[in-house]
C-alpha cells in the first residue's frame, strides 16, 4: 500500500510541477492581458489551502486573453476564469441534478459563502469521510 500511496504522491507532485511551470509560461505570453497569470496563482493558492492535494484544473487562454481553468469529475464541472488582474468568476453544474451556481465580478481573495459551499459539494463527493469533516473545518 505505501508504494501505491508513494506514487501516487509523486503523479500528483508531478501535476502540480507542470501547472506551476505552465503560470509562468503564460505570465509572459501575448495570449494573456496583464497580471491573469498571478490572479490564476492567487485562486490557485487559495483553492490548495481549503483542498490539500487538488489536482490542477484543465486551463486554457480564452480569447479575450483570460484564463479558464475546469476540474470535471463524474458529474461534477467546477470552473473558474481570471477575467481581469483582479477579478474572477466561477460557474458550477451537477450533471445529475441540473442544477447550476456562479457569480460574475469576484475580486481575488473575496470568496464568497455561495463558492465555498460549491467547493464543498464539488470535493465531498469525491473524498473519504475522514477528509470532508477536516476540510469542511478548514472553510470556516
Amino acid at each position: 500500500m505505501t508504494n501505491v500511496a508513494n506514487e501516487s504522491a509523486n503523479v500528483q507532485n508531478q501535476l502540480v510541477g507542470d501547472w506551476q511551470a505552465y503560470l509562468d509560461r503564460i505570465r509572459e505570453s501575448s495570449e494573456l492581458r496583464v497580471g491573469i497569470a498571478e490572479a490564476a496563482r492567487d485562486v490557485w493558492t487559495e483553492l490548495t489551502r481549503r483542498i490539500p492535494g487538488l489536482d490542477p484544473p484543465h486551463a486554457a487562454p480564452t480569447d479575450d486573453g483570460e484564463l479558464i481553468m475546469v476540474w470535471d469529475r463524474g458529474h461534477n464541472h467546477f470552473e473558474v476564469e481570471i477575467t481581469a488582474r483582479d477579478e474572477y468568476e466561477w460557474f458550477y453544474r451537477d450533471r445529475q441534478t441540473d442544477t447550476y451556481a456562479g457569480e460574475d465580478g469576484r475580486r481575488v481573495g473575496d470568496y464568497s459563502e455561495d463558492f465555498r459551499s460549491t467547493l464543498v459539494k464539488v470535493w465531498t463527493d469525491l473524498v473519504p469521510r475522514a477528509f470532508t469533516l477536516s476540510f469542511t473545518a478548514s472553510l470556516k
